[in-house]
């Protein structure tokens, strides 16, 4: 919110909601139930830091206007844009979906786009995409969930920015371009008359794909072997078995679960000056990693609440998963050394990826 103190003026503007009209192309309204929708032709966008410019010289999804955010490498910090306005647009207590169009082909990792929803000084919500997440050519992110807290507050900016402020020393670079912010109510696909048992395969195959990709890994699998039976070609590996599963049950709501795993790493090395032990922990650091929140993860509902975004959903399959235990053991043989890690994983059966 540094840049939105830094206006200092209020700016008060009318935000524009778009609904489909069968063979009439898009309808603005003010009353939408569905939701917002900014597709940057609305009046009121403030620009902040020259090189921001709102047109469509860049990219854009829905003609003739879209933001490109750009940045010449003398600041520390790109440009960025903002709405306000000053009614109560969002509901309390309900939940809304955020996504954008974002185009990240003249963008760099150290400038992430970001992306806030909220009033002065208090977040509703915040989330940033990252060069490395998206494919080439302009894509539809979905950014996750947020709950409006009641009372509303009241005053509500809509502010993507290119941000580097968690990298202070690096002056920001590249260009974003971004069109049609959604703010859409959320819909729950689940109902008292659902299916409310836990499908827990879908948990797993997701968690295995997250850990098999993790760089360092010569060999994977979900079938468990002994560290004798996997040649030292095939090391390092990774096996993933399914562990206990514990039930959080409370009279009159969906029942929700604990989800174990556990994971095997096997590290061989015939190399006596190197250490298998700093092997190790150089995986269970990509594991880490592969566990952080991504730009696919969104927040699972109705059940869990929306939480701060640092730990992955595995694309809404969770409300979160992460290490909840480690145990090194060097010396199995001369060569030989491996690793478990305990996985704990929060899943219901009422939730929407």
């Amino acid at each position: 919110m540094r840049l939105a103190r830094s206006l200092g003026i209020a700016l008060v503007v009318a935000l524009l909601c778009v609904a489909a009209a069968a063979g009439h192309g898009p309808r603005k309204t003010h009353n939408c139930q569905d939701g917002l929708m900014y597709t940057f032709d609305e009046t009121g966008w403030a620009i902040y830091a020259g090189p921001a410019e709102i047109g469509p010289n860049h990219w854009y999804h829905s003609p003739p206007v879209a933001l490109s955010l750009s940045a010449d490498g003398t600041s520390l910090f790109g440009s960025a844009a903002i709405i306000q306005h000053e009614e109560h647009l969002l509901v309390p207590g309900k939940t809304y979906d955020v996504r954008a169009r974002l185009n990240a082909d003249e963008a760099v990792e150290a400038t992430p786009f970001r992306l806030f929803i909220g009033a002065f000084g208090n977040a509703l919500f915040e989330a940033r995409a990252y060069k490395s997440q998206l494919g080439a050519g302009g894509q539809l992110v979905e950014f996750g969930s947020f709950v409006v807290p009641d009372p509303n507050p009241g005053v509500m900016l809509i502010f993507p920015e290119m941000d580097n402020s968690g990298l202070s020393e690096i002056n920001a670079t590249g260009r974003w371009g971004v069109d049609d912010i959604e703010i859409t109510e959320h819909q729950e696909t689940a109902g008292l008359g659902d299916e409310m048992a836990l499908d827990r395969e879908p948990i797993y195959a997701r968690l295995f794909e997250r850990l098999a990709a993790v760089p360092g890994l010569a060999y994977s699998s979900r079938r468990l072997k002994p560290y004798a039976d996997v040649p030292g070609s095939e090391q390092p590996a990774l096996f993933l078995t399914t562990g206990d599963q514990t039930p959080e049950n409370k009279l009159g709501e969906p029942p929700t679960w604990i989800l174990g795993a556990d994971v095997f790493l096997y590290v061989r090395m015939d190399d006596p000056e190197t250490i298998p032990g700093a092997v190790l922990n150089a995986l269970i650091k990509t594991i880490e990693e592969a566990l952080e929140w991504r730009i696919s993860d969104v927040v699972p509902g109705p059940v869990f609440a929306p939480t701060g975004r640092v730990q992955t959903t595995l694309g809404g399959l969770v409300q979160y998963a992460w290490i909840a235990d480690s145990r090194i053991v060097e010396g199995v043989t001369a060569q030989q050394a491996a690793a478990h890690l305990s996985i704990e994983m929060r899943a219901a059966a009422l939730v929407t990826a």
